[in-house]
């Protein structure tokens, strides 16, 4: 792996791990505040984990799926409390919206995380060997 596949890799599994890590304190701050935890909740958990490591071993629509939702999660998350009128809301949405943005665009734009992903395609899609996987 080239050192730019291996700073693609990086960068997509911090942004899968921080969106599991995000999903994993919005499950535990929901069964604090209700006592109780509901199918929404636990979608939104399992969806994380999933998606994070889909990214991690490279599957390209995992990676755009991603990258759609952060944008687009950052830009209501701006607008809710516009809308609201809300500055203080404003206030809190604007750098966790900014963090959605750059790490979707990020995401999205990275010329060496499109190195990593093209690299994963490339090993999921080449024909299996002769010689198995080593051994004998």
């Amino acid at each position: 792996m080239t050192p730019e596949e291996q700073r693609g890799r990086v960068i997509a599994v911090s942004i899968g791990a921080a969106l599991v890590v995000i999903s994993v304190l919005s499950f535990f701050l929901v069964l604090l505040v209700r006592r109780h935890v509901g199918p929404f909740q636990l979608f939104q958990l399992g969806a994380s984990v999933v998606l994070a490591w889909l990214m991690f071993k490279g599957y390209g629509w995992a990676r755009a799926y991603v990258a759609f939702s952060l944008l687009l999660g950052g830009v209501f998350l701006l607008l809710l409390p516009i809308l609201a009128r809300r500055p203080l809301g404003l206030i809190i949405a604007l750098p966790i919206s900014a963090a959605y943005v750059a790490a979707g665009l990020v995401l999205w734009k990275s010329k060496s995380v499109e190195a990593f992903f093209d690299r994963q395609a490339e090993i999921r899609n080449a024909p299996p060997s002769i010689r198995g996987s080593g051994g004998v």
